[in-house]
């Protein structure tokens, strides 16, 4: 009876430490989607910077922020009218939300830009920052 008790305990605590594995395992790959997910849109938001800047000679300010991008940035489900398969004006811009569903945050003097994310735990003060800045042009 102690033995088969013993046996017991053994078996549910096996599957209590595989069932905390699965778990971790899960939470990191959805973490590393949502990385992949914040990475890509930061990229897409570069290239519309990159295509503003080409157009005005400057990146919008900070007080203008990611909303002066307008047409440059339309997010791909407000732009494509599947119904219809066409691609609809875009009325009122938005910038996406980072994997995490946070705002992005940005800095600009108009000359050069810092874009970010706070990363998974939204805090200001963690490491996990992603961070894209504006490439060096020549003096």
């Amino acid at each position: 009876m102690k033995r088969s008790l013993i046996m017991i305990v053994a078996v549910v605590a096996l599957m209590s430490g595989l069932t905390v594995l699965g778990l971790v395992a899960a939470r990191m790959h959805l973490d590393g989607e949502k990385y992949s997910q914040t990475r890509d849109q930061i990229v897409e938001l570069q290239e519309a910077l990159a295509r503003y800047h080409a157009d005005n000679g400057y990146y919008p300010t900070t007080d203008q922020g990611l909303l002066a991008l307008g047409n440059y940035y339309i997010l791909q489900d407000d732009a494509w009218d599947r119904d219809r398969g066409m691609v609809l004006p875009l009325v009122s811009p938005r910038i996406p939300l980072d994997g995490w569903g946070n705002p992005y945050f940005y800095q600009s003097d108009g000359n050069s830009y810092t874009l970010w994310s706070l990363g998974p735990h939204g805090f200001e003060s963690r490491p996990d920052w992603i961070v894209a800045r504006s490439p060096k042009t020549p003096n």
